[in-house]
Parts: structure tokens; C-alpha cells; sequence
């Protein structure tokens, strides 16, 4: 007999309507046998799915805010559902007990698990299919990590002793009893494991699209869809951002050989797409199985002339990326280059030592220079341009006295020959119009000459930034110990801070016609100071300078970390400032200040800005990492250290340093 396991995602099982088709689909074909349920979807756009719902009253009470409004919200959409299909069922006492466990802190996961554990209770009832809670046969381990298997043993026992079931999806149970959610989406995951253990002949995978795409349909008009792909395809698309199916939920199958197929609940007769180990035909139209694309990479190109002749190349690159903890991406090559591809925060954020001055700089490429020099590895410089952020602004003091001066002497000077007094509008307009044209002049001569500064410091900073380079040249011929190299290293960079400090006093005389401009430069030193680690003068500095920038903010934050100022000065600057930042400006902000709440264990705070955070930041991984460990009761876990080099540049914590290789030369 042929055996099938289907499962049903939220949109498809989203209201009354939806459960019926479902019912219609699963009695249409014998084999379906065991069924895997999501938490109901969104019924219509600017709909809420359950599953959002449910985080936001776990969100809610941990904010000890009320739930009633929300939870009333929850209970009548499943209420709804059970009317719409005249099912003679209960579960008010479900609902009673999900609502109080809540309210006494049950966990997140909890929470968030208990849309699919009602929606399965719903359509078991309803298509006369025996309930299996997911926590009696998906197991998890210690550290969070799926138990394959233990769950393969305990899934197989308890469905071999039955003919139709409905599982929940998205969760199981930890060693400790507590329920622990797979990411999101992670229904489809449950799906597989059940395919596995059921030693099924095809898994379907019904949603609300029929099968893959070749292509985004929010980018390409009608696109193709995809008749057939392999496992590995599907993985490589999922990875790149294709949603159709979770890329974890690949695993569990392919081991078992199973195929995969993805179907629409509103279009049952269209044959979707299928799933497999490997395609042996091919439609000859369509060479291309799909597209798909991801943002956020970046490409080191590195030239050498008979690069493919030289042995041991591409393992000297590799030795670099390995030796400062960086995965890449992907590895083209040609004859005579080597590019590297991988996110560019890995390339630019994990150094032996910080990057100097990298607040000040942005990433316009003028030159490029090779990653090895005399054939061996170097780290990879790019010269970019400057940028200190001291706009000359308008606002300036004697700007506006020398305009005014000038304008009033226009007005003035229409007044001996009675002009003033024939042309009252005419005089006003012109005394207006010189003081404009009065204050544009000057200001583009105040913008030439910051201009000038600016490239003079653009020019230490590349000089030291030579020198560093040279000095790391040198380390590789003659190894010093690690202690030593970082010693030299930042003793240059120190040198370097020192001469753009003593460049930056050429600003001063133009401070008179500025009036941000002072707080500007005061910021820009604070910065060079913090680099140095002369806290003292940053201190001192602090309250006269311009923090607009989440650099110099986080700064601010951690020095009065440090300072031991009390929570309620910290929460109040943070709540000032954090909400101009969103993107990657507000994940250094709110991860500075969560780490600080951390360290003063006030982890309820930390869950809150952090959560408050994760739409604003367009769910930035490292603050969904840390909000996950925190909400799973792992302080010990909270890291920033994925931020990179602008997280360590506050001095708050030391990077893990890349080891050392030493290199032996042989006579």
C-alpha cells in the first residue's frame, strides 16, 4: 500500500473554508495517511497570523501588559473555525490552560507552539484522524539541537500503531520537559522527520503556490514554474532566498530518498513540483532549473600574472580566511584571478587587529591593491575616501554677522538719494538677496577649506595605514609572538592617531564661523582618543561633542557602562537616542545597550529592546540570536561578537585572536 505524508500550512489551513478543502484533498487519495499541521495563516492581506499573535501576549507579559484583547483575538479565530465546520468540540479548556500557562512565564517556545498544537487537535477531530502531539515524538537535545535519533526511534514506534494521524508541526520537547520550537517555518522540518519515520513513498508539501518558481514573481512577471528539481538545487535556491519550503526540511528526506512535492491547496489538479535525489530528464527549453538572489556579499578579486601555474596559491588565500575565522561563500577562478565571495561584514570585521579609523571612511574604491606581495599572504587594503561628516552647515555665527553687515550696507546705501523711500520693496529685496548671496560665498569658502583638511587627514590615515601593512609584511618574514606583533602594530596606530589629532587643531580657526563645526572635530577626537585608550580624555570630551552617529553613541553607552553610571541615566540617554537609528546603525545601539543590561542582569529589560529592535533592524541576525538566547534562559550565550571590529572598537570585550602560523625557511 502506498503511504503518503501531507502537510498544510498556515494559509491553507487559515479559516473553516480552508479546513474543508484540506479534508476534500486528504480523503481524495487513501495513501495520505499521515497529516502535518501549521498554526493558522493570514485569512486576507493586513491579516495576523496566530503564531504572531501568540509571541506578541508572550511579548506582552513579559512587559507586564494585559492580554485579554489579544488572547480574545485568538480564541475567536479557532472558535470561528470549529462554528464553521459544525464540529460538536471543546476546547475551551485548552484555551483556558494555553492562556494561564502564559501569563505565569511559561517560555516563548511554548507560546509560540501552541497555534499548531490547537489547529491539529481541529482537523484531527474533523477528519476522524487519530492526534499525536509532536512533544511525545520529536526530541531535542541539551544544547537545542535537533535529536535525530532519538526522535527516528520514537516516531516509528508510535506510528506503527497507527493507520491515519495528525501531528503538530514546528515543535517538540527538550530533556528538561520544556517545548522547543524549530526556526520559523519549521512545520515543514516536522513534515520531513514524519516522512521519514513513516518510511513514506512521497512527501507533499501543500501551500498556497503551485510548486517552485524559476524566479521571484515580485521581480519577474509570471515566471515558469519548476517541474522538477534535485535536493541540492532546491538547497542552493532555498539558501539564496527562495521560501517555498524551509532548506532545513531537505534533510531528513534525502537520507531516506524520499521525494518531495510541493502543491497548491487552492489549485489540487496542478501537478506542483517535484522534489528528488537526482533528475535524469530534462525539458531542453529550459536548461536553467531557477534563479534566486541574496544581498549582503561581498567580492575580493585578487590578480597575478600565472596565478594558475604557481602550486599552493589558493591555499595560501585559504590560510588567510581560516587564519581570521571567515567561511566564503563561493570560490570562481580564472587563469589569472582568484576571487573570494562571502558577507561583507565577515570580510571587514574580523581582523587580528581593529581597522584603523574605520568610522571615518566608506567603501568607494579608488584603488585596489594586490592581497599578496612578494608571494605571501597580506591582509587585503583598499584605499577609500574620506568622509569625517563635518558638513558646513549654515547655521554659523559670523556667517551670518558678515551677511548681515553687508546686507544692511545695501540697504543703507539706497537711502541718501531717497531710492529707500520710493522703492521700499525693491530696497528689502535687494539688501535680502545680498545677504543670501552673502552667506552662499562664504560658506563654499568654508566648505574649500575643510575640504583641504579632510584630504590632509585622508593622507595620514593612508600613510599609517602603509605602515601597518608594512609592519604586518615584516611579521610574516620574522614571526614575533602574537603579544608583540599586536604591541607594534598598535603602537603604529597609536602614531598615526597622534599625528591626525594634531591635524585636526586646523579646523579651530574656523570654529567662529561654524557652530556645529566645533562639536564635529570634538567628536571625530573623542573617536581617535577611544582608539587610543586614553578614557580619560574621552571623558572629558564626551559632553562637548555632536553624537548623531550609532559609533559614537555605542561609545557613549559604554563608557557610562564603565563609569558606573546608574540604570535609570543609562536607559534614559539610550531611549534618547535610539530613535533616529534603524538597520545597521540601531543593531551597534541596541546590542551595546542590551549586553549592558546583561551584564547588570537585568534580562527582562534586554529581551525588550531587543524585541522592540528586531522590526526596526528588518530582523538582523545578531539581535535574533541574542533574543533568542536570552528568551531561552541562555545569558551565558549572549554575544555581539558577529558585529565585527565596530563592536570591539568600544573596548568592551577583546576579540578571540586567530592563531598564529609561524613560517620556517629551510637552506
Amino acid at each position: 500500500m502506498e503511504n503518503k505524508v501531507v502537510k498544510f500550512g498556515g494559509s491553507s489551513l487559515a479559516d473553516a473554508a480552508h479546513f474543508r478543502q484540506v479534508a476534500s484533498i486528504i480523503k481524495a487519495d487513501p495513501a495520505r495517511r499521515f497529516v502535518v499541521a501549521s498554526a493558522p495563516g493570514k485569512r486576507f492581506s493586513g491579516d495576523e497570523k496566530v503564531t504572531d499573535m501568540l509571541y506578541r501576549c508572550y511579548e506582552m507579559v513579559r512587559n507586564r501588559e494585559d492580554i485579554d484583547a489579544i488572547y480574545d483575538s485568538i480564541v475567536a479565530r479557532y472558535t470561528d473555525i470549529i462554528e464553521g465546520l459544525g464540529l460538536d468540540f471543546d476546547i475551551s479548556g485548552e484555551l483556558d490552560y494555553i492562556k494561564n500557562a502564559i501569563l505565569h512565564h511559561s517560555g516563548r517556545d511554548f507560546a509560540a507552539s501552541r497555534g499548531e498544537y490547537l489547529n491539529s487537535l481541529i482537523l484531527a477531530k474533523y477528519i476522524g484522524f487519530d492526534f499525536v502531539d509532536a512533544e511525545n515524538v520529536v526530541f531535542f537535545k541539551d544544547d537545542g539541537s535537533y535529536d535525530e535519533e532519538k526522535t527516528d526511534r520514537e516516531m516509528k514506534k508510535t506510528l506503527a500503531g497507527l493507520t491515519h494521524a495528525v501531528i503538530p508541526g514546528f515543535y517538540g520537547i527538550m530533556p528538561n520537559g520544556t517545548i522547543k520550537t524549530f526556526s520559523r517555518g519549521g512545520s515543514d522540518i516536522t513534515g520531513s522527520i514524519v516522512a521519514k519515520a513513516a518510511e513514506a513513498d512521497l512527501y507533499e508539501n501543500w501551500t498556497d503556490v503551485s510548486g517552485c518558481l524559476m524566479a521571484d514573481p515580485r521581480i519577474v512577471k509570471d515566471p515558469l514554474p519548476i517541474k522538477a528539481v534535485t535536493y541540492r538545487e532546491l538547497r542552493e535556491l532555498s539558501y539564496m532566498g527562495a521560501s517555498v519550503l524551509h532548506e532545513e526540511a531537505v534533510f531528513p528526506v534525502r537520507s531516506a530518498g524520499i521525494p518531495i512535492n510541493i502543491r497548491n491547496t487552492n489549485d489540487p489538479d496542478a501537478p506542483g513540483t517535484m522534489i528528488v535525489a537526482s533528475a535524469t530528464e530534462y525539458d531542453t527549453r529550459h536548461i536553467i532549473t531557477g534563479i534566486a538572489g541574496k544581498k549582503g556579499f561581498s567580492v575580493i578579486t585578487i590578480e597575478k600574472d600565472l596565478m594558475n601555474s604557481e602550486i599552493g596559491f589558493g591555499r595560501k588565500v585559504l590560510d588567510v580566511l581560516e587564519d581570521n575565522e571567515i567561511s566564503f561563500e563561493h570560490l570562481p577562478s580564472g587563469i589569472d584571478t582568484f576571487p573570494l565571495s562571502d558577507s561583507f561584514s565577515d570580510f571587514f570585521s574580523k581582523s587580528v587587529i581593529y581597522p584603523l579609523f574605520s568610522h571615518f571612511t566608506i567603501a568607494d574604491t579608488e584603488k585596489e591593491e594586490n592581497l599578496f606581495a612578494k608571494d605571501r599572504p597580506r591582509r587585503y587594503i583598499t584605499h577609500r575616501r574620506f568622509h569625517s561628516k563635518l558638513h558646513t552647515e549654515r547655521k554659523n555665527m559670523l556667517t551670518i554677522i558678515c551677511s548681515l553687515l553687508v546686507g544692511a550696507g545695501v540697504y543703507c546705501a539706497f537711502i541718501p538719494g531717497g531710492i529707500q523711500a520710493e522703492h521700499p520693496n525693491w530696497t528689502a529685496a535687494a539688501a535680502v538677496s545680498t545677504f543670501l548671496a552673502t552667506q552662499i560665498v562664504i560658506s563654499l569658502i568654508l566648505r574649500r577649506i575643510t575640504n583641504r583638511i579632510q584630504l590632509r587627514l585622508q593622507a595620514i590615515m593612508q600613510e599609517t595605514q602603509k605602515q601597518i601593512q608594512m609592519k604586518q609584511n615584516q611579521f610574516m618574514r620574522r614571526p614575533l609572538g602574537q603579544d608583540a606583533m599586536i604591541r607594534e602594530l598598535e603602537k603604529e596606530q597609536f602614531a598615526g592617531i597622534d599625528r591626525l589629532l594634531e591635524a585636526t587643531k586646523s579646523f579651530e580657526p574656523l570654529f567662529l564661523w561654524n557652530l556645529l563645526l566645533r562639536k564635529q572635530v570634538n567628536t571625530m577626537r573623542m573617536m581617535f582618543l577611544y582608539q587610543e585608550r586614553k578614557f580619560d580624555q574621552v571623558d572629558a570630551l564626551l559632553p562637548k561633542c555632536l553624537l548623531l552617529d550609532a559609533q559614537s553613541v555605542s561609545m557613549k553607552l559604554a563608557r557610562m557602562y564603565v563609569n558606573g553610571e546608574d540604570d535609570k541615566a543609562v536607559d534614559k540617554f539610550y531611549k534618547s537616542k535610539s530613535r533616529r537609528f534603524k538597520d545597521a546603525d540601531l543593531v551597534l545601539v541596541v546590542s551595546t545597550y542590551a549586553w549592558i543590561l546583561v551584564k547588570r542582569d537585568r534580562i527582562d529589560d534586554a529581551v525588550k529592546a531587543l524585541s522592540d529592535a528586531k522590526i526596526r533592524a528588518k530582523d538582523n541576525p545578531v539581535i535574533i540570536k541574542n533574543w533568542e538566547m536570552l528568551v531561552n534562559g541562555k545569558p551565558k550565550h549572549f554575544s555581539n561578537s558577529q558585529i565585527g571590529d565596530t563592536w570591539y572598537a568600544l573596548q568592551l570585550e577583546k576579540p578571540k585572536m586567530p592563531r598564529m602560523q609561524q613560517r620556517y625557511a629551510y637552506r
